[in-house]
């Protein structure tokens, strides 16, 4: 992965987050529209923010919901 991707791929992550603490719960179908990106990418962030603890706990993975 080159810098520029993980850089951008760290900052959707982040915005990711954020959308989860301000709505609580964002669908799958949600995030794939809103970051314009795969659900396959969706599943992927998901799992790597689920995966540090912390603040990235609330990345939990439900039926197609975060």
């Amino acid at each position: 992965m080159t810098p520029k991707a993980r850089l951008l791929t760290e900052q959707r992550r982040r915005n990711l987050l954020d959308l989860v603490d301000q709505q609580g719960q964002v669908t799958a179908a949600d995030m794939v529209k809103r970051f314009a990106i795969s659900a396959v990418t969706i599943r992927s962030d998901l799992d790597a923010l689920a995966s540090l603890g912390g603040r990235s706990s609330i990345a939990r993975r439900g039926r197609s919901a975060a």
